[in-house]
């Protein structure tokens, strides 16, 4: 139970961080690179 408990707990901020890099790339164009 704890094993589950904790992959939950990395999928979320796994999860948060990709939605992160989504509104990054929506926010600054693909085309625009430095």
């Amino acid at each position: 139970m704890i094993s589950a408990a904790r992959v939950a707990k990395d999928d979320d901020v796994h999860s948060t961080k990709l939605n992160l890099l989504c509104l990054l790339k929506k926010l600054i164009p693909t085309n625009v690179r430095r």
